[in-house]
């Protein structure tokens, strides 16, 4: 693994997440990608202190730095990966902007559900904040609607949730017995006695924000917005077209335990789902399922979706690692 200098100040914004992981000049991590940038205060101290960094969405021309000493070696590729060695196409225009927001793993997280008045209403985010067993209910932040205005729901209401988690789908209809404003909005809502459950898959499905590259005589960049150890959701520009029933080498390059891991696997188009996003008209979306996964490939694909799910599902544990950083950056 080798380290870039540290000169996109502009892609350091507060309320977004970090686009990448940041190094002090000693190659010490200041703060990992993904992680938000929380105050205006938490920015200066990262642009004050940060060296280095450690993927070309940053570079603007810098020459390769080595590593320091301290960092980890990058271990042999995998089998597969070494047939083919990921070369990236850069992701620019719509695709980088997904990608970012795409990041963001708190606005997209299956820790929530929603919630509507009825099949046909409008429906709502809002998170599971607690659980009581023993009364059969869920606590949830109470939902606001698009302008940011809090949703008005009042006790006795009966409401449709649903939850969508790695592989179920979740449905019943709830009533409100409790709506609290301290110390923030959220709801009380009774659990009824029967509760639908479907099983959409059998693998468990990670929320991503990868860089990949089709290999196609063009090379398309696309960006991998869901994965299993089965298959993936892309993303790619409205120019490219995917049939159904094409077969695409897809490679990504995934980070984990502090070393890259390049990979290509072989995918074939199941879904073309089209433009599903309103925000990036120009981006269309494909379901993608893998075709003779080799072992290697397949317990790196294992073990990123596992790495990635606790991540989503430990809310707790990521707050307090935010507040551990900021207070090593100096924050009070």
């Amino acid at each position: 693994m080798s380290l870039v200098a540290f000169q996109n100040h502009d892609a350091i914004v507060v309320g977004k997440p970090m686009p990448f992981s940041v190094y002090g000049a000693d190659g010490k991590l200041l703060l990992a990608k993904d992680l938000p940038v929380t105050s205006e205060r938490m920015r200066e101290v990262i642009l004050s202190q940060a060296t280095y960094c450690v993927t070309a969405e940053n570079d603007r021309g810098a020459a390769h730095l080595p590593t320091p000493s301290e960092q980890p070696s990058t271990p042999s590729p995998t089998p597969q990966a070494a047939a083919t060695p990921a070369t990236l196409t850069a992701v620019v225009g719509a695709l980088a902007d997904l990608r970012q927001q795409y990041s963001n793993d708190d606005d997209r997280s299956r820790f929530g559900l929603r919630i509507a008045k009825d099949e046909t209403s409008e429906s709502f985010g809002a998170f599971v904040i607690g659980v009581v067993n023993d009364k059969r209910y869920v606590i949830l932040t109470s939902p606001v609607d698009k302008q940011g205005k809090l949703v008005p729901i009042a006790p006795n209401e009966v409401w449709l949730c649903r939850l969508f988690n790695a592989t179920t789908v979740f449905r019943f209809m709830g009533r409100v017995i409790k709506v609290t404003a301290e110390p923030l909005p959220h709801l009380h809502i009774e659990l009824p006695a029967n509760i639908e459950r479907r099983t959409v898959r059998r693998q468990p499905r990670a929320l991503s924000s990868l860089a990949a590259t089709l290999r196609r005589p063009d090379g398309s960049p696309a960006i991998i917005i869901d994965i299993s150890t089965t298959g993936v959701r892309l993303a790619v520009d409205l120019a490219v077209k995917l049939d159904k029933g094409a077969l695409v080498p897809i490679c990504t390059t995934i980070k984990m335990m502090d070393r890259l891991f390049e990979l290509t696997v072989n995918g074939r188009v199941t879904a073309p789902f089209g433009a599903s996003d309103p925000r990036y008209p120009g981006v269309h979306f494909y379901g993608v399922q893998f075709e003779d996964v080799n072992e290697s490939a397949a317990l790196v694909l294992h073990a990123y979706v596992q790495e990635q799910l606790t991540l989503e599902f430990d809310r707790l544990s990521r707050v307090l690692a935010i507040e551990s950083a900021y207070d090593a950056l100096g924050g009070k």
